[in-house]
């Protein structure tokens, strides 16, 4: 099943990808890697709730509330762009006081780089089909990886 209503070859919608799958997308794995991740948080790592949103919040957040994702970016300036993302990339002043997360070591992930198209789709894809691709994808991954 394919993700639905997006309009396809206006050059106003930008580039013409295949639907994301609803169902298990092609390449999709489970791997443990060792990474260096950023945040910008509001409150430091040991304050962090994991209680999941009753409504999705992010792009990453499960649509049912069942559970919670923290997106983390490779670099600081993602980490920077992803936070101040609602704000046009404009640091407001109530942000002055947020604390730099760092995450390293090893994790297991869902690497979607490996599917053409998705990962494209997800690290730079905003549209309402997309973010409810997303939050679909979150929702399944349990059983995707299982």
């Amino acid at each position: 099943m394919a993700d639905p209503g997006r309009p396809r070859g206006s050059a106003l919608n930008g580039p013409v990808y295949p639907p994301l799958p609803i169902d298990r997308p092609p390449g999709l794995i489970l791997t443990v890697q060792t990474w260096r991740l950023f945040r910008l948080e509001a409150a430091p790592f040991t304050e962090w709730s994991w209680a999941a949103f009753a409504d999705p919040q992010c792009r990453f957040d499960s649509i049912t509330g069942s559970h919670r994702v923290r997106y983390a970016a490779s670099t600081e300036t993602g980490a920077a762009r992803e936070r101040d993302r609602d704000t046009g990339g404009w640091v407001p002043a109530s942000h002055a006081d947020h604390y730099w997360i760092e995450l390293t070591g090893e994790l297991d992930l869902l690497d979607l780089r490996s599917n053409e198209g998705i990962d494209a789709r997800i690290s730079t894809g905003y549209e309402n089909h997309v973010r409810a691709t997303c939050h679909l994808l979150t929702d399944r991954a349990p059983q995707l990886v299982g």
